[in-house]
């Protein structure tokens, strides 16, 4: 994933907490349900193949975001609608 064993170990002893970009990378490296790893709430893993997909696809695109004022910008939308969710 890019990491250097330095940055692990930091991780691993509670140095450094991890930015939400290495939280996403490890979600769709390895299918674990973002809310889970944050929370400990649902399920570990991501059980459906749409939902796979939807995450795929959006990860796909988000990349293709070339200024990171844009994907600031869609970060904030995206976390503006958990906000909604979470008012339902």
């Amino acid at each position: 994933m890019g990491i250097s064993r330095d940055a692990i170990a930091n991780l691993e002893n509670n140095r450094v907490s991890p930015q939400k970009m290495l939280i996403q990378s490890i979600c769709y490296e390895f299918d674990v349900n973002e809310e889970w790893l944050n929370t400990g709430e649902g399920g570990i893993f991501i059980s459906s193949k749409k939902e796979k997909d939807n995450l795929d696809e959006l990860i796909r695109t988000f990349k293709q975001l070339d200024s990171p004022n844009l994907q600031k910008y869609a970060l904030e939308q995206i976390n503006g609608l958990l906000d909604m969710q979470k008012k339902e």
